[in-house]
């Protein structure tokens, strides 16, 4: 098949150039079949110059007197070998070459095997070479991507339909082993967050996982209660509603945008200590109990959490699980000091040691968060209702890749709920129990 304009230079720079700006732009566009492309215009233009001009398609004549069975073989069990150890290397060595030429090795043999038992059939060891590297590649990775990608590479149109047929066959018999696949088998292993396939009852719904208690910021507010906020989620976005009474969602408010609207408020209105209250720099005389003794008691246990994945420095699960967690609170024991920071009462008395008169008055003043324009309420870009199914709030988290949702009903906020409480609620199998154990 000849397609014009398939190795031009022009194609080249389109092609390198489409790939660079898509992906920066933030876009979910394929990447590995691009990249096939690309090498292949360069190695198109490469055989064109006089250094490679000796390459030639043709085999030597001395290729057959090895057996087939012998190279075959030994070349299945090297790659074999190789590709546990390209994914367990510290340096990617990557994944998708390995897989591939240990598929087509094993094709390879099976159809030297079928033509040798049955001549008459007249069997092309290539073309079970062609299916043996398609299907080996999607059992191993669980995307049909891999027969596009073999096409592109081998450009067997004429195969298409028996790669198509293999890779589904060898699909379906992985999927029994209930195992999962190279690239969230790596997503497990480096602490990255991962869902597993969980089963659900048909049933249960958001409404069954929400956490009804979680850390907000209404329109008008004020700023000790937007420091209350920081020192809960002081990465996150924050919502915002309009009143506690109607509880509507307007947005979401960054924590930045959060931290220079208490900075300006205190350079307008003369407040000293700013820092110490947003807490970025340690008090000089610290009580036993203090907002910085609980704020660092909490920072140690995210910072020292080591399982990576939905409890990382990046998740939320680790405050917004914490609105119900039953249990002593003895704030010396770093369990305790998380259902103490959700206490909005005890907190804000806290908060509020050391301060004077004048400046408690002036930090409980009501203020409005987008004055002076440092805050911008961003609308959020997808919430869910209550009578969501849990299997859709998977497939959302899954390809969204977020930690938690808000939910609503008819645009008032009713809570959240995260991947924590997702997992919390379904069955997985014995393979996904073992490796997420440290997730739930």
């Amino acid at each position: 098949m000849y397609l014009p304009g398939y190795f031009d230079f022009s194609t080249f720079l389109a092609k390198v150039a489409g790939l660079v700006c898509s992906v920066g732009a933030g876009l979910i566009v394929g990447t590995e079949g691009a990249y096939v492309h690309i090498m292949s215009i360069v190695t198109h233009h490469l055989l064109k110059t006089p250094m490679f001009e000796g390459f030639k398609g043709e085999l030597p004549s001395t290729w057959q007197e090895v057996s087939n069975y012998y190279t075959l073989s030994v070349m299945a069990a090297v790659y074999m070998f190789l590709l546990p150890l390209c994914i367990t290397l510290k340096i990617p060595t990557g994944i998708w070459v390995p897989t591939f030429i240990a598929g087509a090795a094993i094709g390879r043999m099976f159809g030297e095997i079928i033509a040798t038992l049955f001549p008459r059939l007249n069997a092309l060891p290539g073309a079970y070479a062609l299916a043996g590297a398609a299907a080996y590649g999607t059992a191993a990775t669980r995307a049909i991507s891999v027969v596009v990608i073999t096409l592109e590479i081998t450009a067997a149109m004429s195969m298409i339909l028996p790669l198509f047929c293999a890779s589904l066959a060898a699909m379906a018999v992985s999927n029994l082993f209930k195992e999962k696949s190279v690239y969230d088998t790596l997503l497990v292993v480096n602490g990255m967050p991962f869902l597993p396939l969980i089963d659900f009852e048909s049933t249960k719904t958001a409404g069954d996982i929400v956490e009804v208690c979680l850390v907000y910021l209404t329109k008008r507010t004020t700023i000790s209660r937007v420091l209350l906020a920081l020192q809960r989620l002081p990465h996150h976005e924050i919502p915002v509603v309009d009143d506690e009474t109607t509880m509507v969602l307007l947005g979401v408010v960054s924590g930045s945008q959060l931290r220079r609207f208490v900075r300006s408020y205190y350079e307008v209105h003369r407040i000293r200590g700013v820092d110490e209250d947003l807490g970025e720099k340690a008090q000089k005389e610290e009580p036993l109990l203090s907002w910085a003794t609980i704020k660092d008691k909490l920072t140690f246990k995210v910072l020292t959490d080591n399982t990576g994945g939905f409890h990382g420095l990046n998740s939320v699960d680790i405050t917004y699980n914490a609105l119900t967690t039953q249990g002593p609170h003895n704030i010396d024991h770093v369990e305790g000091a998380v259902p103490f920071l959700m206490d909005d009462e005890k907190m804000l008395r806290l908060l509020n040691e050391g301060w004077d008169a004048a400046k408690t008055a002036k930090l409980n003043e009501i203020v409005k968060i987008t004055e002076g324009r440092i805050c911008t309420i961003r609308p959020m870009a997808m919430t869910i209702s209550s009578n969501t199914p849990l299997d859709d709030l998977h497939m959302i988290f899954t390809m969204l890749r977020c930690d938690h949702c808000f939910v609503c009903d008819h645009g008032a906020l009713e809570g959240v709920v995260t991947t924590k409480g997702l997992l919390r609620s379904g069955k997985y199998s014995t393979a996904a129990s073992e490796l997420s154990v440290r997730y739930v």
